[in-house]
């Protein structure tokens, strides 16, 4: 019945990463991983793919501003917009 700094310690800090994940924006990372994996699985998108968004990047295709990828050139991007989806 002895009072453990390390242990409460340690609690407060799993306590304070739960509420944080759940209150400030858990769902939003759950999603994301969710839909990555299912498209991965139905062979939509590579496993890595940040690796290939980085080589299309490499190859002129896209370029990045911060997290985000723009088609370089705007036929590309008319074709896989007029594309129908399976």
């Amino acid at each position: 019945a002895g009072f453990s700094m390390s242990a409460s310690l340690l609690e407060g800090i799993a306590c304070a990463l739960l509420f944080g994940f759940f209150l400030g924006g858990g769902a939003p990372v759950i999603k994301h991983v969710t839909l990555r994996f299912f498209l991965y699985r139905q062979g939509h998108i590579p496993r890595d793919y940040a690796k290939f968004l980085r080589y299309t990047t490499e190859r002129r295709l896209t370029h990045q501003v911060g997290g985000t990828f723009r088609f370089l050139h705007r036929e590309l991007l008319e074709h896989f917009a007029a594309m129908k989806s399976v």
